[in-house]
């Protein structure tokens, strides 16, 4: 038993601190300085090495401890601790592939239902399909594409909200509901921007994606998008 699944037993695993101390006098820690504690030592990412898990994935452990619902939020900790174990496994490009799947996995959180003018159902739509793709090939997804990517859903998410600003005041009825969705597919398109920047700002993407659709907010959507990161993760694991 490792100092994560030897913490989560006990139940000392903490959750918006490095490090701390409970009630009954023990130490704590959270997810990531449980599983490796120079990073509660050092209060960072930094000191978590490559050969445990890349940058991205350190800093999205952080938020996956962090933001799940009170009620949610050790069943967040216990599947996770069981996904640590096999993490020795993601070697060579599994690392990279996780990350695509993670990308999928977030974007399908804020994928609009309906297809917009401004192209941002159809922008995200179209990298969900690029790393999808890259999965089942078992390639590396074109730092290229991923620019373009990048540009479309800046752009596709800068012209929906410009519009859609420029409009709202004056929105009453069906017409402020398109505001709405145009606004949330706005919102979405910066999500998939996130994403194709790079898997440095997987952990922000999954935070931007919490608050896409302002009327389904919440901690069950929280919570959604947390199991769907885990599952992403599985996915890898018993592919």
């Amino acid at each position: 038993m490792n100092n994560l699944q030897k913490m989560i037993a006990e139940r000392r695993i903490t959750r918006d601190q490095w490090t701390g101390t409970d009630e009954q006098g023990r130490s704590t820690a959270c997810l990531l300085a449980a599983l490796h504690p120079p990073c509660g030592a050092g209060q960072s990412t930094f000191f978590c090495p490559a050969s445990l898990m890349p940058q991205w994935m350190a800093k999205l452990t952080i938020w996956l401890d962090d933001s799940p619902s009170k009620d949610h939020w050790w069943s967040v900790v216990e599947r996770f601790g069981q996904l640590s174990q096999r993490f020795p496994e993601l070697r060579g490009r599994r690392w990279e592939r996780v990350s695509y799947r993670v990308s999928v996995a977030i974007l399908r959180t804020v994928l609009p239902a309906d297809a917009d003018e401004y192209g941002c159902h159809a922008t995200i739509a179209g990298l969900i399909d690029c790393y999808e793709t890259a999965i089942q090939a078992g390639a590396v997804v074109d730092s290229g594409a991923l620019e373009a990517w990048a540009s479309d859903a800046r752009g596709a998410g800068s012209a929906a909200m410009e519009v859609a600003t420029r409009v709202a005041g004056q929105a009453r009825g069906a017409q402020a509901e398109w505001v709405a969705r145009t606004v949330d597919a706005a919102r979405a398109a910066h999500v998939a921007w996130m994403v194709a920047v790079g898997v440095s700002g997987l952990a922000q993407a999954a935070e931007a994606a919490r608050s896409v659709f302002p009327s389904k907010t919440g901690p069950d959507r929280t919570d959604r998008i947390c199991m769907a990161v885990l599952d992403a993760i599985e996915a890898e694991l018993t592919a």
